[in-house]
């Protein structure tokens, strides 16, 4: 039961995230890592082209006087492998005969988007179409790997499979599994670090240390922090979580050997990681960043007056505020006293784990992530948050309290609807027509960050001012409001027969 449930639980994220994927590349940041990959791919190794519409954009100067990335690699190098396939069939040229999406910062992009002018070479696009569903399967996997976290943790199919839905569904990580940023893959691999480690924590079964487990747990958090270097944040407390597993044995051979394992498989990637740095810019810690012209990193000081701002916007703003980009994480802080009574450990772990990335990022200048949907920053802490919550629905469900459950379940399918609408609507379009229209009446949008604050700018009341975002559905005779309605209807189905069915299924055991 548990491989057919985890089938149709990948099937059913894989469809619709298929279904509400871009097609192609709509901001610089992943342009860069694409064009990074590609080099890969040609046998150029991690020399990178200048975006033509964006000189200097997340590009740096090298020891060696050619231009590298600002970015970590690891993205990159996965799709390698992806270009080089879909390299040879973009020279059939097929897409002659297809509709394909324009990527923004290819060929003419952006001009041939606003200003209309006509792109007569569709190749760059072909090639970046053949790429672009790679997110929509580190997506479904993303879906995957957190049921088997929440079975591992509650031994409950059902609040697993709950859980995995509300994080599919429910959360940004729908959209951000239509574009080509790096969040979703890096998400991934800490959710694999975080699931390695769950499995040989005694709080939840009786298990022995598995060094396969801690190795792994090591090597995909370094991974993750060579795919977005804010992953870094995460080390000290799985290191703590790892200590604590290892500890439980009570023998202190276990222990050493354990953290030592854990330890040197994430210092191992971080090694690397270093190495690529000095490779390019001459220091194991240069990432480029200091050197670009356009994104470099400053950080605003702890408790200052720019950090209370930040936080606020970071949590409650209309811009980009996580509680209402994502307010169906609320959910698990309201249950989390629940949750800190069955793992109070791993509770008080999680917590401080959400606490320091919120703070990080306050103090980030770049604190709204530029041109995205929501706190793109904030992503990777989305399903710890949520993960308390199942504590509450496994009780209610043993209790069969159904009118709680119920009205939990109307609460969440508005949350679904609510990333439905985020998923049809274009939010990089968006952006780019409101800094457009600000330029045209003469007011510098982007000043004290107004573009990412002013209510009245907010996507969250006004995304369907720009076109439809997926590329399937832009073959769909309807408005994106009628869209909007259908996926509310259908999901109220599929929620409806979900708990009846969960109902049946409950009383029969009685």
């Amino acid at each position: 039961m548990k491989r057919k449930t985890l089938l149709y639980i990948f099937i059913l994220a894989l469809s619709v995230y298929t279904l509400t994927s871009y097609g192609g590349i709509r901001c610089p940041d992943s342009e860069v890592v694409f064009r990074v990959a590609e080099s890969i791919a040609d046998g150029n190794g991690f020399e990178v082209r200048d975006l033509e519409i964006w000189p200097g954009f997340g590009v740096a100067r090298g020891k060696d006087g050619k231009l590298y990335t600002s970015y970590p690699p690891f993205e990159s190098i996965l799709l390698a492998p992806f270009i080089k396939i879909a390299k040879p069939i973009n020279e059939t040229e097929w897409y002659k005969e297809a509709t394909i999406p324009i990527s923004h910062f290819a060929g003419k992009g952006i001009g041939a988007v606003f200003l209309g002018i006509p792109e007569a070479d569709f190749k760059p696009h072909a090639l970046r179409f053949s790429v672009s569903f790679f997110n929509v399967v580190i997506g479904a996997l993303q879906v995957l790997l957190f049921w088997l976290i929440v079975f591992k943790i509650f031994q409950n199919e059902t609040v697993a499979t709950a859980l995995a839905a509300v994080f599919g569904f429910a959360t940004m990580a729908w959209h951000y599994s239509g574009t080509f940023m790096s969040e979703p893959l890096a998400t991934l691999l800490v959710l694999l670090s975080f699931y390695s480690l769950v499995k040989v924590d005694r709080s939840f079964q009786q298990s022995s240390i598995s060094h396969k487990s801690l190795l792994i747990s090591g090597l995909s958090l370094g991974l993750a922090v060579a795919t977005h270097s804010t992953a870094l944040a995460f080390a000290p407390f799985f290191g703590l979580y790892a200590l604590y597993c290892c500890w439980q044995s009570r023998k202190s051979k276990e222990l050493v050997a354990g953290v030592v394992v854990w330890s040197a498989s994430l210092v191992l990637i971080l090694g690397l990681f270093g190495y690529y740095n000095y490779y390019r810019f001459g220091s194991f810690f240069q990432m480029g960043h200091s050197l670009t012209v356009y994104n470099q990193v400053n950080f605003a000081q702890p408790f200052s007056t720019a950090f209370w701002s930040s936080l606020y916007q970071l949590l409650f703003g209309y811009g980009k505020g996580l509680f209402l980009f994502s307010p169906v994480v609320i959910l698990g802080l309201v249950t989390w006293h629940r949750f800190h009574k069955f793992a109070p450990f791993l509770s008080i772990l999680l917590m401080a784990t959400v606490f320091a990335r919120i703070i990080f990022i306050s103090c980030f200048e770049m604190w709204h992530a530029g041109f995205c949907l929501g706190p793109r920053y904030l992503l990777m802490i989305v399903p710890f948050l949520i993960l308390p919550f199942g504590m509450w629905l496994k009780e209610q469900l043993e209790k069969q309290r159904w009118q709680s459950l119920y009205v939990v379940a109307v609460g969440i399918w508005l949350c679904i609807v609510e990333q439905t609408y985020f998923a049809i609507g274009e939010i990089f379009f968006y952006y780019q027509m409101v800094k457009d229209n600000g330029v045209r009446v003469g007011v510098d949008l982007f000043k004290d960050d107004l573009i990412y604050i002013d209510k009245n700018l907010s996507p969250l009341f006004h995304l369907f001012e720009a076109p439809r975002a997926p590329y399937l559905l832009t073959f769909v005779p309807l408005s994106s409001e009628a869209l909007l309605i259908i996926g509310a209807l259908l999901w109220l189905a599929a929620v409806v027969v979900w708990m009846n069915r969960i109902r049946r299924k409950d009383l029969q055991l009685v």
